[in-house]
């Protein structure tokens, strides 16, 4: 597990690249990339082998819109900033949002 800037501890898969600025605008960028010396470039290499995420993809676009949901009734306004970047980001790049990679577990031949 990997500590993040908010001192929770996170899987690879589960935070993003500090390249992937996007990430930033709309999640929590506390929750969302490693941090201390999980930043070191070669570190970064490691982690991106171990799935830490380099790109916005549907699955980081819904975690958006549900962190939006938990926030907007005690923190409207920032509810309110972060949706309207997530629109912004959904409108430009819609057709371009990648789907998550998920390796997919073989498959037993039948007996």
């Amino acid at each position: 597990f990997v500590p993040t800037r908010s001192g929770t501890l996170r899987c690879p898969a589960e935070l993003f690249h500090p390249k992937v600025f996007e990430a930033a605008a709309l999640l929590d960028d506390g929750e969302a990339f490693p941090s201390g010396p999980f930043e070191a470039v070669e570190v970064l290499g490691v982690l991106e082998r171990l799935g830490m995420r380099s790109a916005v993809t549907r699955s980081a676009v819904l975690q958006s819109a549900r962190a939006i949901e938990r926030t907007a009734s005690d923190q409207p306004d920032k509810a309110v900033a972060r949706a309207k970047a997530l629109l912004r980001y959904v409108d430009a790049h819609l057709p371009s949002i990648p789907a998550d990679s998920r390796p997919t577990l073989p498959t037993a031949a039948p007996p």
